[in-house]
């Protein structure tokens, strides 16, 4: 969950992988060319809403105009300088890029919490930037004491 207030709410799945590829071609899709941009960058499947709407959740070492911070670990971005950033070695030392996010109208989110239908923890980056898609949830899950 990014934020939650009177409005709404905005938050990202980050437990569905669209697929993995190279820095160099996700850099080139924002129109920047690098001859820096190395290794491979994983897409995660952020919601439904906006699915073209890209923004890299981060470690809070990073920082520019627009940076929403979660907690002192975690900060979203979702400019195009940070993609530039990530290419030139620059970036977060932790990010996922992905794209999309869930979204939940005045109240909407409250009403289903009230249901049982959600269950909350607080953010903790090890858990978040954790490879293993699999162990995200189950972890998340063993974390926050729910039973299978």
């Amino acid at each position: 969950m990014v934020e939650h207030d009177a409005r709404g709410a905005f938050g990202l799945v980050i437990n569905r992988l669209y697929g993995t590829g190279p820095l160099k071609e996700l850099v080139r899709g924002f129109g920047f060319e690098s001859d820096r941009a190395e290794g491979d960058i994983s897409m995660r499947y952020g919601g439904p809403v906006e699915r073209g709407q890209v923004f890299v959740l981060h470690s809070s070492d990073y920082e520019i105009p627009g940076t929403i911070k979660i907690n002192s670990d975690l900060s979203i971005t979702n400019q195009d300088m940070v993609i530039e950033d990530m290419a030139e070695g620059e970036g977060p030392k932790q990010r996922m890029v992905v794209l999309g996010y869930a979204g939940w109208g005045a109240g909407q989110l409250d009403s289903e919490i009230a249901r049982g239908d959600w269950t909350s923890m607080s953010a903790d980056k090890d858990l978040v930037f954790l490879e293993d898609i699999e162990a995200i949830w189950t972890r998340a899950r063993a974390r926050a004491g729910v039973p299978l």
